[in-house]
């Protein structure tokens, strides 16, 4: 952080620095300080100041103060992880084919043995898309399901 507020002194200082260039005199120790400028002739900080300047008018916060909480790369506690439900073994039993086609499935979240289920009807947070002759969609706990019914040895 203390590279990066260099450098924007640095960039700060350059134009500054160019301004009040004037060749350098050797005077001995007996001489006189030069005179004192009025604060009217002068028109740019001195450059140790700069430093200062820069970090009392922070452009990084608007409120100018310091963050409330301390800044650490490594979280001091791990995050908790909330625990999911498990998905559940579904099973597709048989298919009732009608008019109006219905499939029997088995291990739906809190129902026991199996459940007749026709389109559009869910149970447990489990939803039943489609019924085909060979299969059925089952959508819920982010998952897609699609069942086909067990054949026999």
């Amino acid at each position: 952080m203390y590279q990066v507020m260099l450098l924007g002194i640095g960039a700060l200082a350059i134009p500054v620095g160019m301004a009040g260039l004037r060749p350098i005199r050797v005077q001995s120790e007996a001489a006189t300080p030069p005179p004192a400028r009025s604060p009217e002739s002068r028109t740019t900080p001195p450059l140790d100041s700069l430093l200062h300047l820069v970090i009392d008018h922070d452009a990084f916060r608007v409120t100018r103060a310091p963050a409330s909480a301390a800044y650490s790369p490594v979280p001091s506690e791990p995050m908790p992880v909330e625990a999911l439900p498990p998905k559940p073994l579904l099973m597709l039993t048989g298919i009732l084919w009608d008019r109006d086609p219905a499939a029997i499935v088995e291990g739906l979240p809190g129902v026991e043995g199996g459940r007749l289920l026709r389109a559009g009807e869910s149970i447990g947070g489990v939803k039943v898309r489609r019924i085909t002759e060979h299969d059925v969609t089952l959508s819920g706990m982010d998952t897609t399901w699609v069942l086909e019914v067990r054949k026999p040895w």
